[in-house]
């Protein structure tokens, strides 16, 4: 059961981070970049903005900073996914640096204070309002294509799950964990009683 829960977790931190990686802070570089408006895209949910994406052709270069807070498997599932997109992207660095869940609230709030926060990806719910303007609007990239699945970005998420800001056309944060019930049985005990399984 545990070695499915870090394999879920390892999955899940995948898929999270190369849509992050693509769109982090210093991975990019403004002379190999494409800018696309949704007039280009009418299905596009950014009314009219520009959004700016690195060249296809294009390497990534630059440093990704991985500080959400440490959980049991945590370290290991981000490690891969570091591991992972390093072999993919080999002119980025991705730190794995989690932090202890007790504090983190804290830790994130004066993180975000700092005139240039060290770190790309965390758990940004926890930063209130010290997190304003601080995110990307992955509501500016839904509709793009994926250089990972060569698929738009919105169809690798359960999109309808994500919590987003439609009133302003927002979407700060991507789900890292989700609430999974699965219900096991006893086929020979169903049997035995002669109930038919579910």
């Amino acid at each position: 059961m545990l070695k499915l829960r870090n394999l879920a977790s390892i999955l899940l931190a995948l898929a999270l981070l190369l849509s992050l990686a693509a769109c982090g802070n210093d991975v990019t570089d403004p002379e190999t970049t494409t800018t696309t408006t949704a007039a280009d895209d009418p299905t596009d949910p950014t009314d009219d903005e520009t959004v700016t994406v690195p060249d296809d052709d294009e390497p990534l270069e630059g440093r990704v900073v991985i500080s959400t807070q440490a959980g049991p498997g945590a370290d290991a599932a981000w490690q891969a996914v570091a591991d992972a997109y390093m072999e993919i992207n080999e002119g980025v660095e991705v730190i794995v640096d989690l932090k202890p869940v007790e504090g983190y609230d804290t830790w994130i709030i004066n993180m975000f204070g700092t005139d240039d926060p060290e770190a790309d990806i965390v758990n940004i719910n926890l930063a209130g309002p010290a997190a304003t303007g601080q995110s990307i609007n992955f509501m500016e990239y839904a509709t793009l294509t994926s250089p990972y699945s060569g698929q738009p970005w919105i169809e690798q998420f359960n999109f309808e799950m994500q919590q987003k800001d439609l009133a302003r056309n927002e979407w700060t944060a991507l789900s890292l964990e989700s609430v999974q019930v699965l219900w096991a049985y006893n086929r020979d005990l169903f049997e035995q009683v002669g109930a038919t399984p579910p």
